[in-house]
């Protein structure tokens, strides 16, 4: 530390997405008396550094915060308080925008853009933002340890790539945007979407839907159809629709797809736990990769 408002970091190397990790949780600045006073319970009582304070939360009901007197910058605070709702059903949460019960909703159904463009009570605010959501093979994953090698269970469809290829190339990326998505994102094979300055588009390129090839890559592989896989979805509504999509696509190419819906922390434990064959849960891996180039914010007009 150089001064009290003052802190260098000395890397060992050009690191580009510093800023980027001290601007997420990695770089949150926390209170050292409420870290040693609650330890791993910090979460429960969070003393932090924001615009906001922490006031209580209630699990499965709310988050309340309340404006900060002391930051910094509390001035160019416009809110005295801010509640935080979990609505998991998207339509009783956009029912709840419409009556006024809430204020701002974060994300709607892509299905829901037109109704609610066309209200006149309410304003969409949409912009491109960094996402991806992958399909994970499961190539050897046991209770979290390296991958085994191919032809170990429980990954030795997926640990051949020509049957992780032809999976990728028999999902139509086109047609399941616009099936599941209504046509609002933009299908891209990279993190960064590419309205983005920081966008490279040759290597966001998708490779196209070919049932062709895909079909060609399993007969190389040695595979004979079906090739009958489990796929780990979360069970949201959208989920189970990018899910229902998949099956039905890859199904021309010789798979045969079981869908298992999970309740979305359940699947990520046993994403960790490697107890799984392959999962469409957000987690990094291969598979159609989806940037979310237009994220749906709805809010009450005037708020």
């Amino acid at each position: 530390m150089l001064d009290p408002t003052t802190v260098k970091i000395n890397l060992s190397q050009p690191f580009a997405p510093l800023p980027a990790v001290l601007a997420d949780r990695s770089g949150m600045v926390m209170s050292p008396k409420q870290l040693d006073k609650l330890g791993a319970d910090f979460g429960k009582e969070p003393v932090c550094v924001g615009p906001f304070r922490f006031v209580e939360r209630v699990a499965q009901d709310r988050i309340v915060l309340e404006k900060s007197q002391s930051y910094y910058a509390k001035d160019q605070v416009h809110l005295d308080k801010v509640i935080y709702k979990p609505i998991t059903d998207e339509n009783i949460r956009l029912a709840n925008l419409r009556s006024g019960d809430i204020q701002v909703a974060d994300q709607i159904q892509p299905t829901d853009v037109p109704s609610v463009q066309r209200d006149s009570n309410l304003q969409l605010v949409t912009a491109g933002s960094l996402g991806y959501q992958g399909i994970t093979f499961n190539v050897g994953n046991t209770k979290g340890l390296p991958p085994a090698p191919a032809g170990k269970a429980p990954g030795a469809l997926a640990g051949d790539q020509r049957v992780r290829q032809a999976f990728e190339l028999s999902i139509d990326r086109d047609a399941l945007n616009k099936v599941v998505f209504n046509g609002l994102y933009e299908p891209t094979c990279s993190p960064i979407p590419l309205n983005s300055p920081f966008a490279t588009p040759a290597l966001g390129t998708c490779p196209p839907h070919n049932v062709a090839k895909a079909k060609q890559l399993l007969a190389d592989a040695g595979v004979k159809p079906p090739v009958k896989v489990e796929l780990t979805t979360d069970n949201s509504p959208q989920a189970t629709r990018v899910g229902q999509a998949i099956q039905s696509m890859t199904k021309e190419a010789g798979f045969e797809v079981k869908l298992r819906p999970t309740e979305f922390a359940t699947a990520l434990d046993e994403s960790d736990a490697g107890r799984y064959q392959w999962s469409a849960c957000p987690r990094p891996g291969g598979g159609w990769g989806s940037t979310r180039t237009s994220s749906p914010v709805v809010c009450a007009s005037g708020s």
